[in-house]
C-alpha cells in the first residue's frame, strides 16, 4: 500500500521537467505511457485512478476542452481498477462531470432562510446578469470561516473586477447559531448575501447540483456559474487559491 500511494508523487518527480503542460492532455498521456512501460498492470490500474483523481481535483475535466477526455477516461479504466476508495472517488467525478454547463432551472423553487428569519425564493438572487458564486458553508465549519476571513480582500477586489456576485448558502440546522455567526463575521459577510438552507436532505439546489457526494456533502463548497446561471464549476477551489480566478477567466 505504502508503494502505491507513492506512485503518484514519483510521477510529478519524475516529470517535473517535462515539457508539457501540467495536468493537461498531453500530460496525462505522458505519464500514463510512463506506467505503462515501467509497471505491473495492477500498478498500472491502481496509478491510474488516482491520476484520474488527481488531474481532476487540480481542474483538469472541468472544462469544455478537457471534459469529454476525462470522462472517456473513467470509462476505459474504472473498470480495471480495484481500489474501492479510488472507484467511489471516480464515481463522485463522474457526478460532478454530468453536472457541469447545466443551468439551473428558473422554476427550482428552492426556499431559504435570510437573516431577518424571512422565508424567500434563492432563485431571486440568480436573476442578476452577472457571475455567481455559491458558497457553502456552516457556523461550525472552521475551515469554512477561516476561508471566509482570510479571502476577504481577494473577495472583494475580484467582485468587482468580473462582475460577480457571492451568495452564502448555510447547510446549518440551528437557525440561531447561524444568525449568531453571521454577525460575529460581520466584517466579511454582506448582509443580504447570506441565506440558510432548510433541509439540506430535501434541498432542491443540492439535489440538482450533485452536490452530496457517495459519502457525504464536505464543505466549504464553491459552485460557480455564468451570468446565465449555467454551472461552469460545481466544486470550484477556494477563493484564496490562484487557481480560483483562474476559473473565472474561462467565463466569456
Amino acid at each position: 500500500m505504502y508503494f502505491q500511494m507513492s506512485i503518484v508523487p514519483l510521477l510529478r518527480q519524475h516529470f517535473v521537467k517535462s515539457s508539457e503542460i501540467p495536468f493537461s492532455k498531453a500530460s496525462f498521456k505522458e505519464e500514463l505511457a510512463f506506467l505503462k512501460q515501467n509497471f505491473n498492470q495492477s500498478i498500472v490500474d491502481y496509478a491510474t485512478g488516482r491520476l484520474i483523481v488527481d488531474y481532476f481535483n487540480r481542474g483538469f475535466g472541468k472544462d469544455n476542452n478537457t471534459a469529454s477526455f476525462m470522462k472517456n477516461a473513467i470509462k476505459t479504466y474504472k473498470e480495471s481498477i480495484k481500489d474501492a476508495s479510488t472507484i467511489v472517488a471516480m464515481e463522485d467525478i463522474e457526478m460532478e462531470l454530468n453536472t457541469t454547463n447545466k443551468k439551473v432551472p428558473k422554476d427550482l423553487k428552492e426556499l431559504v432562510l435570510n437573516l431577518s428569519k424571512d422565508t424567500i425564493s434563492f432563485s431571486y438572487n440568480l436573476q442578476q446578469k452577472r457571475i455567481k458564486v455559491i458558497d457553502f458553508w456552516a457556523s461550525w465549519c472552521q475551515p469554512c470561516i477561516e476561508e471566509i476571513i482570510v479571502s476577504k480582500e481577494k473577495r472583494e477586489r475580484i467582485a468587482t473586477e468580473y462582475n460577480i456576485d457571492f451568495l452564502y448558502l448555510s447547510i446549518d440546522k440551528d437557525t440561531q447559531k447561524w444568525i449568531d455567526k453571521s454577525i460575529d463575521l460581520y466584517e466579511f459577510l454582506p448582509t443580504e448575501q447570506q441565506f440558510k438552507i432548510f433541509d439540506q436532505k430535501k434541498s432542491k439546489l443540492i439535489k440538482f447540483l450533485n452536490l452530496k457526494s457517495s459519502y457525504r456533502m464536505a464543505i466549504p463548497r464553491y459552485v460557480i456559474l455564468d451570468q446565465n446561471n449555467i454551472i461552469i464549476d460545481n466544486n470550484a477551489p477556494k477563493p484564496s487559491e490562484d487557481n480560483f480566478e483562474e476559473v473565472l477567466k474561462t467565463i466569456q
